[in-house]
């Protein structure tokens, strides 16, 4: 059985020591990273092509996209992008995009390496097609939730 190709990590950070030290920490553990210090690097990235899976990004940055925008572009590219908000800031559940996470700085890695598992988890489990959806709660329907 092949082994599964490693995660992609677009990681959007003006902090440049923050971005440095979490990108080296990420590489150790096998992830791939591609880290910019704007939001609007980062969307270039992704309207360039380049496979990611998982967008890392900071909330408060320089240019014309902050990490909500730059978030909401890349789901508009990317639609199963898995996304991760990080910021010292309080969270915003109105901005914060659907299955999504957030995690306050200051955060140690593995809080990012948990958010990770949990995307990739959600990514890679099992689809079930729109047309069944309605149907979770029929009573033939395998782990249905009696009425």
């Amino acid at each position: 059985m092949p082994l599964p190709s490693p995660i992609r990590i677009l990681f959007a950070e003006d902090e440049r020591f923050l971005r440095e030290l979490l990108t080296k920490q990420l590489q150790a553990r096998g992830y791939i990273v591609e880290a910019t210090q704007s939001g609007d690097e980062a969307l270039a990235i992704l309207q360039a092509g380049i496979g990611i899976d998982i967008l890392l990004t900071d909330i408060n940055m320089p240019g014309a996209l902050d990490g909500w925008a730059l978030a909401e572009h890349a789901r508009h590219i990317q639609p199963r992008l898995g996304i991760i908000y990080a910021t010292n800031e309080c969270q915003d559940p109105t901005k914060q995009l659907i299955d999504s996470h957030f995690v306050a700085k200051p955060y140690q890695v593995e809080t990012i390496v948990d958010a990770i598992s949990r995307i990739v988890s959600r990514q890679n489990g099992p689809q079930i097609p729109p047309s069944t959806r309605d149907d979770l709660s029929h009573p033939g329907f395998p782990g249905a939730v009696p009425q």
